[in-house]
């Protein structure tokens, strides 16, 4: 949407409904909600479902009793997770690459550093690479208000509410659209936030749930009433970035949307949850009952019905035939097939997280007797690395786009005062080092003397700072006699 809608234009616009019902569907999948998933299914056309006959969409006379033995396993939360814990459990850093030769450089740092803190901004990122793993990306959007805020921030927007405009693979607008229900009345208030090149406008609509309606003015609403039409931007690109998933949307090809990690693995989780409701079925038709002649049933008194104690030490004589079909007390249990159904879901769930591109091992399956770290960890759960490395760098360039606009802003309507550089996305290692590796690699390079001191303490500690390396070097240069062991040192400490 590279401009305002017209009065009466279809809503969604025409040209996004197909990626609009991929997000529904995959939508329901990450909320984990049965009831959503039944809803979700129900109106998506046959054609456009996973697999023709799906367990979420069975009806029948014996609805009510279907839905509520319905059970749903939330493997796309979890998938979805996984994939914002191999990304940002240990969050990357944004460095000034200037820092070594710029003095001004050293002072953007402290200021970016203080900006991100005060944002939550690395918290955020774990709420964002789950959204872009569930949803096959997700729109970070620069936003301040100086009655309220005291620097910009860095919001999350959901790509199901916003329509964006791409151009050769490079995203040329997007209008977020936030709907606002009236109450006692059918129509729908639709705020648009439109960001342009340079320049960000703000509309408001009165609609149906299928049309935008007639444009009204901002202050019909008060959530509207304090903005202005347009804003023009302190620089002359989007205040929005948009960070796909990975690439190619598979079921849309030519779009240039992300595809999401459940694509292509929703009927194999539809079938995972109904073979978990099929086992758990199992076990709720194979409790243990008695079967007993009527004869042996107490009766209660007239309108009470009848009951057996099973824990009478003593029965009351009944005038039996001890050659009828009934002579006693039937113990029935069902066989409960849990062997079969849990090969099952476990081979389900194992091609499910391979299908997203994970090995099953980063869920905890076929780790039995295991305790690894380090480089074992690594070559075990290689196929998530990679995929972890994909995603890696489909992040890199947004983030780093995004963090100079925010410092822009920050000096520009925020009077922050520091120069602006364009900072580099560092990414950290998900996995944490094994200490022993470590010492095996410094102990080789010391032995082969290929390393300085130096190299081996950033070996040893990758997360300390450049003050923190200065100021081990020159400790442990202090405290032993290094020119006799052949070490070389650094000559020269600032």
């Amino acid at each position: 949407m590279k401009q305002m809608p017209a009065n009466g234009s279809e809503y969604p616009p025409k040209d996004h409904k197909h990626i609009q019902r991929v997000y529904a569907e995959h939508s329901a999948w990450h909320s984990g909600d049965p009831a959503t998933l039944r809803k979700t299914y129900a109106d998506v056309p046959q054609d456009y479902r996973p697999r023709r006959y799906m367990f979420w969409t069975r009806k029948g006379a014996t609805e009510l009793q279907t839905e509520r033995h319905q059970v749903h396993v939330p493997l796309a939360g979890d998938i979805a997770q996984t994939s914002a814990d191999l990304l940002f459990s240990e969050p990357p850093k944004f460095m000034i690459p200037e820092m070594e030769t710029e003095a001004s450089a050293k002072n953007t740092q402290e200021n970016l550093d203080a900006l991100l803190a005060q944002c939550g901004f690395k918290n955020k990122l774990l709420e964002a690479g789950e959204l872009c793993a569930s949803m096959g990306g997700v729109f970070l959007r620069l936003v301040w208000d100086l009655d309220y805020m005291k620097y910009p921030n860095i919001q999350i927007v959901n790509p199901d509410k916003a329509f964006a405009t791409f151009m050769y693979g490079h995203l040329v607008s997007v209008a977020y659209v936030t709907e606002y229900e009236q109450d006692g009345r059918q129509g729908f208030y639709r705020h648009i936030e439109l960001h342009g090149m340079g320049k960000i406008e703000h509309a408001l609509y009165y609609g149906t749930q299928n049309n935008f309606g007639e444009r009204v003015a901002l202050t019909a609403i008060p959530e509207t009433a304090g903005l202005v039409e347009e804003i023009q931007l302190p620089f002359d690109t989007l205040a929005s970035v948009y960070v796909p998933n990975q690439r190619p949307l598979r079921r849309l090809r030519g779009l240039d949307y992300g595809r999401s990690d459940f694509d292509g693995i929703e009927g194999i989780m539809d079938a995972i949850d109904e073979a978990y409701t099929s086992w758990l079925r199992d076990i709720r038709l194979g409790k243990s009952r008695i079967i007993v002649p009527t004869e042996y049933l107490e009766r209660r008194g007239r309108g009470r019905g009848s009951a057996f104690d099973v824990d009478a030490e003593v029965f009351t004589a009944l005038e039996i035939d001890p050659n009828t079909e009934n002579k006693g007390i039937q113990p029935v249990q069902f066989e409960i097939r849990d062997q079969q159904h849990k090969t099952t879901i476990l081979e389900l769930i194992d091609r499910a997280v391979t299908g997203a591109g994970y090995s099953p091992q980063s869920f905890g399956l076929g780790i039995e007797g295991r305790a690894e770290s380090g480089t074992a960890l690594k070559l075990r759960e290689r196929k998530s690395f990679i995929t972890q490395a994909k995603k890696q760098r489909y992040w890199t360039q947004p983030l780093e786009d995004i963090l100079e606009k925010l410092m822009i802003l920050h000096n520009e309507i925020f009077s922050a005062g520091y120069e602006v550089f364009t900072p580099t996305v560092v990414w950290q290692d998900s996995v944490a080092p094994d200490p022993r590796e470590s010492a095996t690699v410094i102990e080789t390079l010391h032995r082969a003397q290929s390393a300085s001191l130096e190299t081996k303490v950033r070996l040893l500690h990758p997360d300390f700072t450049e003050d923190e390396i200065e100021a081990e070097v020159e400790k442990i240069a202090t405290n032993y006699n290094l020119a006799d062991t052949g070490i070389e040192v650094i000559e020269e400490l600032d």
